[in-house]
């Protein structure tokens, strides 16, 4: 009986600690330091050429938004992308998962691969439906 308890336990709290919240882009910035889920409009890409390492900017949020939440693709990272953002996310809605993080006052998320992004349809056919309507 004990075993089953310990368990089960082990269980809950594994679940606790290895969950991600799902959150709307415009309250990112109540979870700095989280890891989350969010889906939002991708309204703006750009492509730093002219910046050391050229990073790019993805911005997820629209006019209503207070604080749009900005996406960070290092430069080095543009390689782990079989499309270029540009062409694979402007008014698309996607599903973003990462840590949020802040930087000079505005939240963001950087993104390392692709994995860590998808066109939200596509995103929602592959998430279990409790998942999607947790928190919404």
């Amino acid at each position: 009986m004990k075993k089953i308890f310990s368990f089960i336990l082990a269980a809950f709290f594994s679940s606790i600690t290895f969950s991600q919240t799902w959150t709307r882009p415009g309250e990112a910035a109540k979870h700095i330091g989280d890891s989350i889920i969010i889906i939002g409009f991708v309204t703006k890409v750009q492509h730093l050429t002219g910046r050391k390492e050229a990073p790019t900017l993805v911005t997820i949020g629209d006019k209503n938004e207070i604080e749009p939440l900005t996406l960070l693709i290092p430069g080095a990272d543009r390689q782990n992308f079989t499309q270029t953002p540009e062409t694979a996310y402007l008014n698309q809605y996607v599903q973003v998962t990462g840590r949020v993080l802040l930087y000079k006052g505005k939240t963001q998320i950087t993104l390392y691969s692709e994995k860590q992004i998808s066109i939200a349809r596509d995103a929602m056919l592959n998430t279990p439906i409790r998942d999607r309507l947790r928190n919404f």
